[in-house]
């Protein structure tokens, strides 16, 4: 599921988002309204994936999140087991948040991390430090989840080798 509601826009982004949440509620009440009218695309074949990406899924409130989760296996035939993704950003991550998100079921988060160069998450008008996303991942730990990846990017205009080494082992 495509979210593509974003506090800020970064500068590289590609995908359709905005920063207004004045649709979100209706946004919320056109996907559940599409799940149903498409229910029988998959007909009885079986969900493996839950995907909620973005935009920034992560800037959405719980309760939402739930919303729509709820409505995918009152609809679908979810296998157990099932991976449930939830895109974030570092500073969306809070304690209370990931301990909501992993008791509602998602088990794998992905986070968009990026760099932990402080000045070239600037450059790309991200909002989290470097020690935020480092404590987002320790805080995702914490609340229970161990499937967890982060985004880098790599050929930053200048970037050395030894710079993006320092990116990886920090990761």
């Amino acid at each position: 599921l495509h979210i593509p509601f974003c506090k800020s826009r970064c500068i590289y982004c590609g995908f359709f988002s905005t920063t207004s949440i004045q649709k979100r509620h209706d946004y919320v009440e056109a996907v559940v309204k599409e799940l149903h009218q498409r229910h029988s695309f998959l007909g009885d074949e079986p969900v493996d994936t839950i995907y909620f990406g973005g935009g920034t899924p992560s800037q959405f409130p719980p309760d939402e999140i739930e919303y729509l989760l709820h409505t995918i296996f009152n609809i679908y035939n979810v296998r157990e087991g099932v991976e449930i993704t939830l895109e974030g950003n570092p500073d969306d991550m809070t304690s209370v948040m990931l301990q909501r998100l992993h008791k509602m079921g998602i088990n794998r988060l992905s986070m968009g991390v990026q760099t932990f160069d402080e000045e070239r998450l600037r450059f790309l008008h991200r909002r989290h430090t470097a020690a935020q996303a480092i404590q987002a991942v320790r805080d995702a730990q914490a609340a229970g989840f161990s499937n967890i990846s982060i985004d880098l990017m790599f050929g930053f205009p200048h970037q050395t080798l030894d710079e993006w080494k320092h990116d990886l082992q920090t990761a």
